[in-house]
């Protein structure tokens, strides 16, 4: 998908051909003449804090004028997130329920809609406990590409909310849950020496620690936004085993060893996220941007690969093929639920969030 807009209220980006391409290299099938992105989504990543009602209004952007507009991004009360289009005679309301434990829970919120097909799609993901609600929608209202840009670039058009991280608009469906992780030029290792990710093609062979080389089902890239809890961490040689700098995303796990895991969780091997390990010195949080391309390999089983001298998880499914529907959301949705590996567990055991914290004050106390 091509991104267009990204707003993190510090440094907010738009182009109508692509923030990643040139304008004479333009391809997006998108006409000067155009009122309305006929195909596309907006995502937004917020922190959940609700107000003394418990309401807690995300964006509320008005264009007044001959042509008003109004669309509101709320999560309610009762934890459904609301989204309200006015455009002229158009009125809609959507709503999806959500799952926040608490305070400040980080919720993605995704809207995407085709016009052609008269669809659309409303997903919650609760990016503190994985849970993922969508609901999908009939004939969803477009936005204009004026009020795109007037939303990104104009801070009058666009009150925010200081528990936004940032929000963006794609030319397409963007996929939902399941995400790549890994940055493009990260080499891997394989029977035949290490080969870069963004090389690798189904029927490869890859090394894994448990069951030695293993065929590549399947390759995915994706770009996304460089921003929340999309934004990259880099790695730093020669910390984790590293040989050189990889960049990850927040949830890529990492195999880590040593007396501290033994001793606080009596196992060997643990999987961390890399959002756990930022400390500043062995991994930090990379500036860049607006966007980014990461890629992730599935294999048969979930499995540990090593890439650039790290063990690094590959891309774990569980059994997400059993729901023909959801597969269908998400960046897998092009494999044919009959042949999606059914991933029974995971390589190693995954630290919670809380345990991930305390392993880390260990590590750097």
């Amino acid at each position: 998908m091509t991104w267009l807009a990204l707003c993190d209220f510090v440094d907010p980006v738009f182009s109508r051909q692509g923030l990643q391409r040139k304008p004479a290299n333009s391809s997006l099938g998108l006409e000067a003449s155009d009122t309305f992105l006929k195909i596309g989504t907006f995502v937004i990543e917020a922190r959940f804090e609700p107000g003394p009602e418990g309401r807690h209004k995300l964006i509320n952007y008005r264009r007044t004028g001959d042509a008003p507009v109004r669309f509101s991004v709320t999560i309610q009360a009762n934890q459904h997130v609301e989204i309200e289009f006015e455009d002229g005679p158009v009125r809609q309301k959507h709503r999806v329920n959500a799952r926040f434990r608490g305070r400040e829970d980080m919720a993605r919120i995704t809207y995407s809609w085709d016009v052609s097909k008269k669809w659309g799609l409303l997903s919650v993901e609760n990016l503190d406990s994985g849970t993922l609600n969508q609901s999908e929608l009939s004939n969803p209202h477009p936005f204009r590409f004026d009020d795109i840009e007037r939303m990104s670039l104009r801070p009058a058009g666009r009150p925010g909310d200081t528990a936004v991280s940032y929000f963006g608009f794609s030319a397409g469906v963007e996929p939902i849950g399941l995400s790549a992780c890994i940055a493009p030029h990260a080499p891997v290792e394989t029977p035949d020496g290490p080969r870069m990710i963004d090389q690798l093609k189904p029927g490869d062979l890859v090394m894994t620690q448990d069951s030695g080389p293993q065929p590549v089902r399947w390759v995915g890239a994706r770009e996304v936004p460089a921003r929340g809890q999309f934004q990259p961490i880099r790695l730093r040689a020669p910390y984790f085993g590293l040989t050189r700098d990889i960049l990850v995303s927040p949830e890529q796990c990492l195999l880590i060893t040593g007396a501290e895991v033994e001793y606080l969780f009596g196992e060997d091997e643990v999987l961390v996220q890399a959002r756990h390990l930022v400390n500043g010195v062995s991994a930090h949080w990379e500036k860049m941007g607006p966007t980014v391309k990461l890629y992730h390999v599935l294999l048969d089983q979930h499995e540990v690969i090593r890439i650039a001298g790290c063990q690094l998880e590959s891309l774990y499914v569980g059994a997400i093929g059993t729901d023909a529907a959801l597969l269908q959301t998400t960046m897998l949705r092009g494999i044919a639920p009959e042949t999606m590996p059914h991933h029974a567990g995971s390589a190693r055991p995954v630290l919670r969030n809380y345990e991930a914290m305390t392993l880390q004050s260990v590590m750097t106390g």
